[in-house]
């Protein structure tokens, strides 16, 4: 498999962004999407629940592009936006939830509104 490159630095990507051209908005999806959509499913969260925030987090950087402002570390800021888009979907949904930090890159998230089935020969007390 081959591993894509990013061709921008971190502040070419925030201007890249800034120009509301599509395609370099495509450039900027077509890199990211994978990584911000692993780190969903890897939190946790269902494929559905993934796609949609992705989907949302995309649509807010897009609305959004014009009136960035520029931050150091380019993943970073846009994982911080997926998390903030987690928390609103989530609310949105009438879930009951927490986050767990773990890093700057992972999250854990437990649901706190689903009781977890007894395991086989296990009884309830």
């Amino acid at each position: 498999m081959k591993i894509k490159q990013l061709q921008y630095s971190e502040t070419e990507l925030f201007l890249l962004l800034k120009t509301g051209q599509t395609t370099e908005f495509n450039y900027i999806y077509d890199f990211y999407s994978p990584i911000l959509y692993g780190f969903l499913l890897n939190s946790g969260l269902s494929e559905k629940y993934s796609t949609d925030i992705l989907e949302k987090t995309f649509t807010k950087i897009w609305n959004n592009s014009r009136q960035l402002p520029i931050h150091n570390n380019f993943l970073i800021w846009m994982l911080q936006i997926t998390t903030e888009n987690i928390r609103d979907y989530l609310q949105n949904h009438h879930r009951k939830f927490t986050i767990e930090v773990k890093n700057c890159a992972a999250i854990s998230i437990k649901f706190t509104d689903v009781i977890e089935p007894a395991l086989p020969n296990q009884s309830i007390a």
